[in-house]
């Protein structure tokens, strides 16, 4: 998973259509029913919250993205290479 989305993430941090897009499918993911995966979608979920809050200028589309986001905080909750 690490190798497909994240180089989106981190390549589209400043659109919001990008964001909102791989937020989407972490969200999908993460209601996975093998936990590993959902764990993992939720790990980079908060990995690509980082790059959107590094990224995008506007505060309402950080919120949009924050609010489909399956994580909050912006910080990974496992060692990205567990992916």
């Amino acid at each position: 998973m690490l190798a497909v989305f994240d180089p989106i993430a981190r390549d589209g941090r400043g659109f919001r259509e990008v964001q909102m897009s791989v937020q989407a499918a972490y969200r999908r993911l993460s209601r996975h029913r093998d936990p590993a995966i959902a764990k993992a979608a939720m790990a980079l979920s908060s990995r690509a919250l980082t790059y959107a809050r590094g990224g995008i200028p506007l505060v309402e589309d950080l919120d949009q993205i924050t609010a489909l986001a399956p994580a909050k905080d912006g910080v990974p909750k496992m060692p990205v290479n567990e992916a």
